[in-house]
């Protein structure tokens, strides 16, 4: 078996098919405006939905290539007038992807771009202000490493710690520190947070 029938395979697809009428409408590599084909990445996920009014009930055949716009998937559809397919892109990962939609008359392009979860989405809370030139940070759900640091307004770091709890609070005391602006961030692999402070 070739390494396209192992990809073609890992791909997964859930099939929704409506069989509805409609008025015919003819394409060539259509418009995205049209709106006979559409293609919406699932937010946090390397899966996409691909929905198309086949109106003249055609046989269709999807083709998926990746950024080289090498194939990585095909397959053929029967003629319903209404699809809609998941595609799950797991296997092969993020990236953008160019979706081909051919018919008898029907020559649609479509593209999308696939990010999978954050592998650490902490949540990060701080006060909203010093009080008695003390400030509060703490980090939940912490999935690996993050670091807290303290930095002046040109980015010289005057606090760092490194915290692998997932569950963590610190409070640090800013009264030795001179008047001006502080920054208080909680930065991880995948996002970062952070406050601003006004020692006076």
């Amino acid at each position: 078996m070739n390494s396209f029938n192992l990809i073609s395979k890992s791909i997964f697809a859930i099939v929704f098919a409506i069989t509805l009428s409609f008025t015919s409408f003819t394409s060539a590599f259509a418009d995205e405006d049209n709106m006979i084909a559409t293609v919406e990445a699932l937010p946090n996920s390397t899966k996409f939905v691909l929905t198309f009014d086949n109106e003249k009930q055609e046989k269709l055949k999807v083709k998926i290539y990746d950024a080289d716009f090498k194939l990585v998937f095909s397959e053929a559809l029967g003629k319903n007038a209404q699809i809609q397919r998941i595609y799950d892109m797991t296997a092969i990962g993020e990236g953008t992807y160019t979706v081909l939609i051919k018919g008898e008359t029907y020559n649609e392009k479509r593209t999308v771009t696939v990010k999978g979860a954050l592998k650490n989405n902490f949540i990060a809370t701080f006060s909203p202000e010093a009080t008695n030139k003390k400030v509060f940070a703490s980090v939940e759900n912490n999935k690996g490493t993050v670091k807290l640091t303290l930095t002046d307004l040109e980015g010289n770091i005057l606090y760092e710690e490194t915290i692998s709890e997932e569950n963590q609070e610190r409070t640090l005391n800013l009264e030795k520190l001179e008047k001006g602006t502080y920054f208080l961030q909680i930065i991880g692999q995948d996002k970062s947070s952070y406050e601003t402070y006004y020692i006076d």
